[in-house]
């Protein structure tokens, strides 16, 4: 990167309320936000014909909503949902969405424990597409969905592990690519 870059700024605005002590009333999170990057960002149709100059100012906005639907005392189920999308002629994905539900407290013995169960869907730019098919003899790309099952173990108040599964469909968009089965694990320590 270098200073000809020019700057990219985020702004994000939230309303969180707590939820009063001592009600049965759910937390609810809901955020809105945006970004600019000034430096002006070739179209892809232009860069096809060989232009990388000039362009426009890239953007983007998003949102995350989350809210509990149930709790009871360590037992709790979030789900939650966030988007966003950003102009198709300059950006390889135009729009994201995912959403799913953690189930905290569920374990008999393990109340900071949390399972989740999510899919993913990024929807790849067709100016994209086309550049790539065009320029790169690449195959025509259009979207990937993941799906995805998670277990946080909370092994000792300062670290977890965190096993995940993900079954990817049409990885990277691309339609000569197969769908793939991944699996990871994530882990945390917190001093």
């Amino acid at each position: 990167m270098s200073t000809d870059d020019g700057a990219l700024i985020f702004s994000e605005i939230g309303f969180l309320p707590s939820p009063d002590a001592g009600t049965n009333q759910l937390a609810t999170t809901v955020k809105a936000g945006a970004f600019v990057h000034p430096q002006r960002a070739p179209a892809w149709d232009s860069q096809a014909g060989g232009a990388n100059a000039g362009g426009r100012i890239n953007f983007g906005f998003y949102a995350v909503g989350e809210q509990d639907l149930f709790q009871r005392a360590e037992k709790k189920i979030t789900a939650f949902v966030r988007g966003g999308c950003a102009p198709a002629d300059r950006n390889v994905v135009d729009w994201y969405i995912d959403a799913g539900f953690n189930f905290a407290g569920f374990v008999p013995s393990r109340p900071d424990d949390v399972a989740g169960i999510a899919f993913a869907r990024s929807n790849f730019s067709g100016n994209c597409s086309r550049y790539e098919q065009s320029v790169n003899g690449n195959a025509a790309f259009d979207s990937e969905l993941i799906i995805e099952a998670s277990y946080r173990a909370q092994i000792f108040p300062w670290w977890t592990l965190q096993p995940d599964f993900q079954y990817i469909l049409t990885p990277d968009g691309a339609s000569d690519c197969r769908d793939v089965f991944v699996i990871g694990l994530r882990t945390t320590v917190n001093f």
